[in-house]
């Protein structure tokens, strides 16, 4: 029993063919895709200098858990994005499973960026602890990075990044917090 070429060939015609067609369909109904949005205001990506809130906790830590600095944190947020200032915040839960991990998140506000699983391999994780050459492995963990990023011609560029600041403990985390929140000036202050 030998193989026909000529029904193989119809079928691999007929695949490329109506691949190509939800190809260019796919290329009219779906937008193209925005930038990614680090600013406050819900407008497109900007350039200039970010500073960047990466909070690692996981919910099976006790000193992750403390009720009154995740309010105090909560209540920072609602006034920092409200700022002229752009602030990224980003969670990152080391919790293993990804479902208690990201329900552990959610208590802390709102992200711009979530990681969650992984454990201490956890990609921000292996980025932001332990590659520094001193690591500090304790969560719950802050740590405050400035970055600088432009886009040019449709490509963004990230043209620093330094971490400025590394903080461990609840209480010293919801207190740069609420020191960040200080900071915005009232409405009729310079």
């Amino acid at each position: 029993m030998g193989i026909d070429h000529t029904a193989v060939g119809r079928l691999v015609l007929s695949v490329v063919t109506v691949g190509g067609i939800a190809a260019a369909v796919l290329l009219q109904v779906v937008p193209p895709r925005q930038s990614a949005n680090p600013s406050n205001d819900g407008s497109t990506y900007k350039d200039g200098v970010d500073t960047v809130a990466i909070l690692f906790v996981s919910s099976r830590c006790a000193y992750s858990d403390v009720k009154p600095a995740i309010t105090m944190v909560r209540g920072s947020l609602t006034t920092l994005r409200s700022g002229p200032r752009r602030l990224v915040h980003v969670g990152i839960s080391l919790d293993t499973d990804v479902e208690t991990g990201f329900e552990f998140l959610l208590q802390f506000g709102n992200f711009n960026e979530i990681s969650v699983g992984g454990s201490v391999t956890n990609l921000a994780a292996l980025r932001y602890i332990w590659q520094d050459s001193i690591p500090i492995a304790s969560i719950p963990q802050l740590v405050i990075v400035e970055r600088t990023s432009m886009s040019s011609d449709g490509k963004l560029s990230v043209i620093t990044e330094n971490v400025v600041g590394r903080l461990v403990g609840m209480n010293a985390i919801a207190a740069w917090y609420d020191e960040q929140a200080r900071l915005i000036p009232r409405e009729g202050e310079q």
